[in-house]
């Protein structure tokens, strides 16, 4: 399917670009918005290059390997049962030179679920020392390689931290470091502190290059940020949690969009490279005695094409449109509080962490979703009191999801021998598309807020770590279904908006031949507190010749 999606949106592209119009506001945009000019009409020096610190960079991650690999091996008793194979000429050759070792790994899922940070980690130290997206994608991907063919020569290749470590860097590790650039441009000491608590990683080495006057390049494009913070009270009910409930819903959002913006009537449009937006979605759900749920999200878009029309002269007065449609990424993590002790283990496959699990299975819901790659489309219309907004976004996954079915299938099916996580940890691994569309309106001091997200999973088969032991290898299909709906009314004057919304999750599972579903409904009450304001900008400052190539 990436093909095919690509070269739609390659063509896509070709069939608008003429809707630019010649002349002064059709430009593709190599550095800064093209209303900056000076008195001649003519567009200033554009920012100075960032330079690249590669030594820096493969410094950093080679230190930061080691301190992982020391870690690993302090700890070798929890991965005894993964070594399968020896320091001796047949079985490197095996894992080096053959697809024999290319497996799936038996690891619980948060071991496994870890390796977003590494990648997120490695993408940075390479992405904060001043090197592409494109190359510290390759940092990333280089690493965990590394790690998986060196400092773990006695397991197999596993094809899941081989993927999940890679690609998180440009799904995880680009929102961190978009966010912490911004905030540590802002005036005072609150931006900095935070800029260091979103990505130390990016603090350090800006600090460490303060003497070459490196520290803070000049943006690209002006920056516009949102951030609120969500305090709700939730009752649910319906037949996934099996009995109503009742929760304290915490939950912080942030935006952040880097692309040109006009200052005057007219078109401006053209290709755009780059971060052109990111987003950071966190919250947890309080019960009565501890953590009922845990969500995160975080998505970029990179690249694409960029389109705004202006129609008034006063920016408070404007009236128009704004538009892109970019390749992009995102990383979705979800789980439930766990009901049984088996379901609790957090690291590795060790034998010492045993559990007698009998049917029915009381796995509770999770899921880790990779989206490594899709097309992000989105459209704004505004006017005074008035803006409406539209993204539509689709993805190739790569996941580990709970198998929802498992629970009914474990009580008629229980003689043979499943999937490795699947009969330890009650997941399993799967590739499939996710689906969300959005919906943002406000007009004057109401707001109202729709989403949709939809993953359709399907199991990866036949490559289980100890694959020879499988006898029953049950094909999974998994669906989720979420929507949200929001009304609010903004308390003039205020940052505070007080919210009525509702959220509906509906989840199918099968294992042939059984098949399962359920919904849960949950009515929210609360007020979202505005952190940031859209209204927000930093305008490129021209200070030399050169382009900057961030």
């Amino acid at each position: 399917m990436g093909v095919p999606a690509g070269l739609i949106l390659l063509f896509f592209l070709r069939c608008i670009s003429p809707l630019c119009p010649p002349g002064e506001g059709a430009v593709s945009f190599p550095t800064c918005h093209p209303d900056q000019r000076d008195d001649t009409g003519t567009l200033p020096d554009a920012p100075s290059i960032k330079r690249k610190n590669v030594s820096r960079a493969l410094l950093e991650s080679v230190a930061t390997t080691g301190l992982m690999a020391a870690h690993y091996w302090a700890r070798y008793g929890l991965w005894a049962e993964d070594w399968q194979y020896g320091f001796n000429w047949n079985d490197q050759r095996t894992r080096w030179f053959t697809l024999k070792a290319q497996k799936l790994d038996s690891n619980s899922f948060m071991t496994n679920t870890v390796h977003v940070l590494h990648g997120a980690v490695f993408y940075n130290l390479a992405r904060s020392n001043g090197l592409t997206a494109g190359e510290s994608f390759l940092f990333s991907l280089g690493s965990s390689l590394i790690w998986e063919y060196l400092v773990e020569y006695k397991e197999i290749v596993a094809i899941n931290d081989n993927v999940f470590t890679a690609f998180a860097g440009p799904a995880a590790g680009e929102p961190l470091h978009h966010l912490a650039d911004f905030l540590q441009r802002q005036p005072g000491k609150l931006g900095r502190v935070l800029g260091v608590v979103v990505n130390p990683i990016l603090a350090l080495n800006r600090w460490l290059d303060r003497r070459q006057g490196r520290s803070l390049h000049k943006p690209r494009f002006p920056f516009r940020f949102r951030s609120r913070l969500v305090l709700t009270q939730v009752n649910g009910k319906g037949d996934i949690e099996d009995r109503p409930f009742q929760r304290f819903h915490i939950g912080l959002r942030t935006r952040l969009t880097s692309l040109p913006r006009r200052d005057r009537p007219g078109v401006s449009c053209g290709g755009v490279s780059g971060t052109l937006m990111s987003r950071i979605r966190a919250a947890i759900d309080l019960g009565v005695d501890a953590i009922d749920e845990v969500r995160l999200e975080t998505t970029a878009a990179y690249w694409g094409f960029y389109l705004e029309r202006l129609t008034a002269k006063e920016r408070s007065a404007a009236r128009g449109l704004r538009f892109f449609i970019s390749g992009g990424s995102s990383f979705e993590f979800y789980r439930k509080r766990s009901l049984a002790p088996y379901d609790t283990l957090s690291s590795g496959s060790s034998t010492n962490e045993r559990f007698d699990i009998t049917p029915p299975t009381e796995f509770s819901d999770k899921m880790a979703i990779l989206n490594v790659f899709g097309p992000i489309l989105e459209g704004e219309l505004f006017a005074p009191q008035f803006n409406l907004r539209i993204g539509l976004e689709g993805f190739l996954h790569f996941s580990q999801v709970n198998a929802f079915a498992l629970p009914v299938y474990s009580m008629a099916y229980s003689q043979g021998i499943l999937k490795t996580t699947l009969g330890k940890y009650g997941y399993y691994y799967g590739t499939g598309i996710t689906l969300a569309a959005g919906l943002r309106a406000s007009f004057k001091q109401l707001t109202f807020d729709g989403e949709l997200r939809y993953h359709d999973v399907g199991s990866i088969d036949g490559l289980d770590r100890f694959q020879e032991w499988v006898t029953d290898d049950v094909h999974l299909h998994d669906r989720r279904r979420r929507i949200g709906l929001s009304l609010g009314y903004r308390i003039q004057g205020s940052p505070v908006i007080l919210t009525l919304g509702y959220e509906e999750i509906r989840r199918w599972g099968r294992m042939d031949p059984i098949r399962r579903s359920g919904v849960e409904s949950r009515m929210q009450t609360g007020i979202q507190i505005l952190l940031g304001s859209e209204s927000q900008d930093q305008r490129c400052l021209p200070v030399s010749r050169k382009v900057d190539r961030e």
